[in-house]
């Protein structure tokens, strides 16, 4: 995914593990970074069987609200439960959160779209709509 990023020109870090001051204890793991229009974004991707809830969402806003200025992008290969995209909602006032499927990626390689393009669409969409997943396929 990393590689796509770059493809298109967006910044990224790799991803990377926060120790604790010791560095024997994995304290955080962040599947990558990207600079986006001015904005740093936490990538996080899930690769579940079933539609990615609360649960699964919720430690990745934690890191987002342990940020200040950090917005998030979360990709993943199955679709969203509602109940994960209304707590997206509840919190963007104070956060940004863009949801992306898999499926998503694939018909913007498969189209030859523009990355930068999606994203701004649905980083749009989040802020502007407060809707954190439009699905985009064309």
């Amino acid at each position: 995914m990393n590689d796509l990023f770059r493809a298109h020109g967006i910044l990224v870090r790799e991803d990377f593990k926060r120790q604790d001051q010791s560095g024997s204890v994995v304290v955080e793991q962040i599947d990558g970074v990207i600079e986006f229009e001015g904005h740093i974004y936490l990538v996080e991707m899930k690769w579940l069987k079933d539609p990615v809830g609360v649960p699964e969402l919720g430690t990745h806003m934690l890191r987002l609200f342990a940020r200040d200025g950090v917005r998030g992008i979360f990709i993943s290969n199955s679709d969203f439960a509602s109940s994960a995209i209304a707590e997206c909602v509840t919190h963007s006032a104070n956060k940004t959160m863009a949801l992306c499927t898999l499926r998503e990626i694939v018909m913007l390689l498969m189209t030859e779209r523009d990355l930068v393009s999606l994203l701004r669409e649905k980083v749009r969409a989040a802020v502007i709509d407060k809707k954190p997943f439009v699905e985009i396929l064309g």
